[in-house]
């Protein structure tokens, strides 16, 4: 038995609204030409004292995060070569380890 022919598709229907032909990018402003506001400096926010606290604040705490971890990631260098100096990687490095072990905590 023939298998079953499908039905063509039928074509799209295209709108009857022409396009306006005036609609399209925006002309090309080369780079002599000013594209300036006057009036943009009357708008620009004015940095009230508040603000000018909370962003000395944010400051502050991004210096204050970047420092704390600058030294761990020191101290975390720092456990690991005594790790590898205990293990026998690194015999002869002994960056107070032994003082380490001694005074706080054996682990090295």
């Amino acid at each position: 038995a023939p298998a079953p022919v499908a039905e063509p598709i039928a074509p799209a229907i295209e709108p009857d609204i022409e396009a306006d032909e005036d609609i399209g990018p925006a002309p090309y402003e080369g780079p002599g030409e000013e594209t300036h506001d006057e009036d943009f400096e009357a708008h620009e926010p004015t940095m009230t004292p508040e603000m000018e606290k909370r962003r000395a604040q944010r400051a502050f705490r991004a210096k204050l995060l970047l420092g704390v971890n600058v030294v761990g990631l020191v101290a975390m260098v720092w456990v690991v070569l005594g790790l590898l100096r205990r293990i026998g990687v690194m015999p002869g490095l002994d960056l107070g380890y032994t003082w380490f072990n001694d005074s706080i905590f054996r682990m090295f």
